[in-house]
């Protein structure tokens, strides 16, 4: 389940994201997630998430 949260950014903190999210092809609001995520992931307060195309390509391996 996703859940809105609102951040208040400097207009140089937005568009550093914007530019970010441009050059990663990702949505703006994707981007800020990609980054929170990727934090929480490295502090060990999430568990590492494989990328999609990973988890296609083991699931396809599995199976086969």
């Amino acid at each position: 389940m996703l859940e809105r949260l609102t951040l208040n950014l400097s207009t140089e903190e937005r568009a550093a994201l914007e530019r970010l999210a441009a050059s990663e092809m990702r949505s703006l609001r994707e981007q800020a997630r990609f980054l929170v995520r990727s934090s929480l992931e490295r502090r060990g307060l999430l568990p590492i998430q494989e990328p999609i195309g990973e988890q296609e390509t083991q699931e396809v391996t599995d199976a086969g």
